[in-house]
C-alpha cells in the first residue's frame, strides 16, 4: 500500500458465510484506499446472511457491488430478475441503502439480458 499512490484495492467475497474476516483484514490494514467489494451472487450461494443484511455490515468499507444471481447452488452468474436474487426482491431494497459513490457492476456469463437488466435496474433505483 505503500507505493499504490491513488489506487484503490478492493477484496470481495467468495466463498465466505458472512463478511467478519473481510472486515478484519480491511481494518488491519487501516489504510482507505482498501476497502471491500460486494458480490451479491456469491453471497446468494455461500452466504448465511441475506444480501442486505450482508451489505449493511460493510457498507461504510464498500464501493464496488458486483450483481448477478443463480438458484443458490453454484455460481451461475445469471441475470438479476432470474434466480434467488428475483425470488427474494432483494434489489429494491439494496437499492436504496447504495453508497452515492458506489460502482455496480452486472457480471454475467450470457451477455444477452444485459439491456433489459440495465432497464430493470433504472425502473427500481
Amino acid at each position: 500500500m505503500a507505493q499504490a499512490g491513488n489506487v484503490r484495492i478492493s477484496l470481495c467475497n467468495t466463498f465466505e458465510f458472512e463478511p467478519a474476516n473481510l472486515l478484519a483484514v480491511v481494518e488491519a490494514v487501516g489504510d482507505v484506499r482498501l476497502g471491500l467489494a460486494f458480490d451479491v451472487g456469491h453471497c446468494l450461494v455461500w452466504g448465511r446472511l441475506a444480501p442486505l443484511d450482508w451489505y449493511r455490515r460493510i457498507r461504510a468499507r464498500c464501493r464496488v457491488i458486483y450483481l448477478h444471481s443463480n438458484a443458490g447452488k453454484s455460481d451461475e452468474h445469471r441475470s438479476i430478475r432470474t434466480g434467488r436474487l428475483a425470488e427474494e426482491q432483494a434489489l429494491v431494497a439494496l437499492g436504496r441503502e447504495l453508497r452515492p459513490d458506489s460502482i455496480v457492476i452486472l457480471k454475467y456469463f450470457d451477455k444477452g439480458p444485459l439491456e433489459a437488466d440495465l432497464a430493470y435496474l433504472k425502473s427500481i433505483w
